[in-house]
């Protein structure tokens, strides 16, 4: 008995040794398995990655449609660019021909008011909804042509500081072109010389202390003249009377060919 329960044991310990063995080798399958599906898996990464890369040089249709893309995007920032640049361009030009320019004063005509040398600020805004007034200082086109918008953006390409610092300009006579004057006279107005005064409207003209050379010497030239003004014109003269090249001489000018009034002498 003793040796059938210690054979028992031994077989029974045989038998559960021998299950523990079965069950391991049972295991070892599924763990294989799991390794075999984990290679695979790498290999089906490796084979996507592969995939992915080598697509564009599979694909020579979806590399061209992929550089046009970016060309594109590239071009669409250009053409924003130039068009802000473009833009910005247009509204110099027309603040320059309407809200404000500078206006370099040549000569002695204007003494004692604007000195020879002098810049000065001009605007036409003033005369876009009224008209020029007596005591204004104007500078206008002494060719007393009318002045056009075409005109007016071809002097603004010419005559700026961003054009001037890549282009020379061409040399011209400013003084000869254009005239910086005071108005005297508007539609409607008569100036007379008699005597050696000047009168307007039949009234001696005032200096209001801003002209010299106010006498008859200024005036002894033109004694006996007549001058009326006629809708659409102005009567300018220069502040120095004596040294002036002004309405007395050429005539009145039209008021469309003043490029604008000085807001800031």
């Amino acid at each position: 008995m003793f040796i059938m329960g210690l054979y028992d044991y031994d077989e029974n310990s045989d038998i559960f040794e021998g299950n523990e063995t079965a069950a391991l080798t049972e295991e070892k399958p599924d763990d294989a398995e799991e390794i075999s599906e984990v290679t695979e898996t790498a290999e089906e990464i490796e084979e996507v990655s592969v995939i992915d890369d080598t697509s564009l040089a599979q694909d020579p249709g979806k590399k061209k449609k992929r550089k046009k893309k970016k060309a594109k995007a590239i071009l669409k920032e250009v053409l924003s660019f130039v068009v802000i640049i473009f833009l910005a361009f247009i509204i110099a030009v027309l603040i320059n021909i309407y809200v404000i320019r500078t206006s370099h004063v040549i000569g002695p005509s204007m003494n004692p008011t604007l000195e020879s040398g002098q810049n000065v600020l001009i605007s036409r805004l003033p005369y876009l909804f009224d008209e020029p007034r007596s005591g204004d200082i104007v500078v206008f086109d002494s060719s007393k042509s009318e002045r056009t918008f075409i005109l007016d953006v071809k002097e603004a390409l010419r005559d700026n500081a961003i054009t001037r610092l890549f282009v020379e300009t061409p040399v011209y006579n400013t003084e000869e072109q254009f005239y910086i004057k005071r108005v005297i006279g508007v539609a409607g107005d008569v100036i007379t010389v008699k005597d050696g005064v000047m009168y307007l409207n039949n009234e001696p003209l005032k200096n209001d202390g801003y002209s010299i050379n106010d006498d008859g010497t200024a005036y002894f030239a033109y004694e006996g003249q007549t001058w009326t003004v006629e809708e659409g014109y102005v009567f300018v003269m220069g502040d120095n009377r004596i040294n002036s090249k002004d309405s007395r001489k050429i005539g009145c000018i039209p008021v469309n060919c003043i490029m604008g009034k000085v807001i800031k002498e």
